[in-house]
């Protein structure tokens, strides 16, 4: 078991090293991109890598506190649903509502389970589920952003 400070310290050199991995990879308008932190443009609306004890996701969060808003945004994602997997390769898990903490949210997930990033043999399978989704991602949000502004 880890300290938190060595816990802590094994994220930020995972999450540094996967960034440096992720660097000379343009986007799919061919620029720079913050794979770490990508720029959707729009509100609310967010691509996510985690991982969290034993598994890993990536995911679409729709975070407005706005049900309204909330709900838009999935619909507007639902309608491309077919065009967004196909992008990705595979299918998704799609929730319309997901509680978490004292935030509501809709989330359209891929989980990886048994992976830790506590344990410095699981990173390449870590970085081998996210690049290749969140390079897709921005391959579809490329096409489909328009519908959202």
């Amino acid at each position: 078991m880890y300290s938190n400070r060595e816990s802590s310290a094994k994220t930020s050199e995972f999450w540094t090293i996967f960034g440096q991995y992720m660097a000379p990879i343009l986007s799919a308008e061919g620029v720079k991109t913050q794979w770490l932190n990508y720029a959707t443009g729009v509100k609310d609306l967010f691509f996510r890598m985690k991982v969290v004890g034993v598994e890993a996701s990536i995911s679409i969060e729709v975070v407005s506190r706005d049900l309204e808003q909330r709900q838009f945004y999935f619909q507007q994602l639902e309608q491309q649903k077919a065009f967004l997997h196909t992008v990705l390769g595979e299918e998704w898990i799609w929730k319309p509502s997901q509680a978490t903490g004292n935030v509501d949210l809709a989330i359209i997930s891929k989980t990886l389970p048994g992976v830790s990033i506590s344990r410095k043999e699981d990173w390449p399978r870590l970085i081998s589920f996210f690049k290749p989704r969140m390079v897709a991602l921005d391959q579809f949000w490329c096409l489909a952003k328009d519908a959202f502004q």
